[in-house]
C-alpha cells in the first residue's frame, strides 16, 4: 500500500514538473543551422556599404569571408523583435583576419534611417571584444580584453536582449554588460569587418517568453 501512494506521488510530481517544463519553454523566433543548399530566403544578402562578402554554404557550414579592407553584413528581413537570446556557433581561420559580430536590435537601410543600417554589434576579434552602437553613427559602448581565441576551434557567441538591458557572451562566459534605450527593438544578423573570415554554424534566435 505504501508503494502504491509513494508511486502515486512520484507520477503527481512528474506531471507537475513536466507542465511547469512547458510553460516555461521558450519560442524560437528563427534557426538556421546552415545545412541546406541554399540560403535561407529570409536572409538579406545584399546591405548597402555592407555588401563586400561572400557568404557559402558547404558541408553543412556558412564560410563567411571579407573582401580585403571591406566590410560584409548579413541579416534578417526586418523583423521588430525586442526581447530574445540570439546565439551562432563561429570559428577563426588559420591565416585568416579575425572580426566577426553578431548583430541585435539592427535595421537594414530605409528601415530605421533612409541611408544606413543602424543596431548594435557585439563584436570579437584577436583579443578584444567590442560592444558597438550604430544609430547612424558608429560608437564604442564597451570594450573588453578576452582571452585570445584559437584557430578552428568552435565557441558560441551570445547576446541576451531583455528590455534596455544587454548581455554579451562568448560560452557561458559573461564579457559585456550595457543598458541602451535608444534601440529597444530590431532584427539580428551577422557582420565581417576588414576583410575577416569565420565558419559559422547554428544561428538561432529565441524569446524571452
Amino acid at each position: 500500500m505504501k508503494y502504491v501512494c509513494f508511486l502515486g506521488l512520484f507520477l503527481m510530481c512528474n506531471a507537475v514538473q513536466l507542465r511547469a517544463d512547458t510553460s516555461n519553454s521558450k519560442q524560437v523566433l528563427f534557426e538556421d543551422c546552415f545545412d541546406q543548399a541554399e540560403m535561407n530566403a529570409h536572409w538579406l544578402m545584399r546591405i548597402p556599404g555592407e555588401n563586400f562578402a561572400e557568404w557559402q554554404l558547404k558541408e553543412g557550414v556558412l564560410h563567411a569571408k571579407a573582401d580585403a579592407g571591406k566590410n560584409g553584413m548579413l541579416m534578417l528581413d526586418q523583423p521588430a523583435w525586442s526581447n530574445y537570446t540570439v546565439t551562432v556557433q563561429f570559428q577563426f581561420i588559420k591565416d585568416q583576419l579575425r572580426n566577426l559580430g553578431l548583430i541585435f536590435h539592427g535595421s537594414p537601410p530605409k528601415a530605421r534611417h533612409p541611408i544606413y543600417f543602424t543596431g548594435m554589434i557585439f563584436s570579437v576579434r584577436d583579443n578584444t571584444a567590442v560592444l558597438h552602437a550604430v544609430d547612424p553613427v558608429w560608437r564604442k559602448l564597451k570594450t573588453k580584453d578576452i582571452k585570445p581565441l584559437e584557430d578552428g576551434k568552435w565557441y558560441q557567441l551570445r547576446v541576451v536582449v531583455e528590455d534596455e538591458t544587454m548581455q554579451c557572451f562568448i560560452d557561458d562566459q559573461l564579457i559585456i554588460e550595457e543598458a541602451y534605450g535608444k534601440m529597444s527593438q530590431g532584427g539580428v544578423g551577422l557582420r565581417l569587418s576588414n576583410g575577416a573570415a569565420a565558419r559559422l554554424e547554428n544561428f538561432k534566435v529565441v524569446s524571452a517568453e
